[in-house]
């Protein structure tokens, strides 16, 4: 029988912040795995930034800084591009 658990925090006057199913979840995330590895996300398009800034870390001839101001990218978001470029293989350091 499916569980739900509550947080609460009623010395803050919060009878309610969240709930979230509880068990189960270790088969719900295989499964979930299991679909994403048969049909993968299709997310949404890169941006033309996105691209500049992937096709300049291949490069590896700026820095990460750099490559967020010539693109206009936060450095947080070329980090994560570069981390999706090594996860890829098509980024070697």
């Amino acid at each position: 029988m499916p569980e739900i658990k509550v947080l609460q925090c009623l010395a803050l006057g919060q009878p309610y912040i969240d709930s979230a199913w509880v068990g189960g979840g270790a088969k719900k995330k295989a499964e979930r795995k299991k679909a994403e590895q048969e049909e993968p996300k299709k997310g949404r398009r890169k941006s033309d930034n996105a691209t500049k800034a992937e096709e300049l870390l291949k490069r590896d001839l700026m820095s990460v800084a750099e490559i967020a101001d010539e693109t206009g990218l936060s450095e947080n978001r070329v980090h994560e591009i570069k981390r999706e470029l090594k996860e890829k293989g098509e980024l070697h350091e």
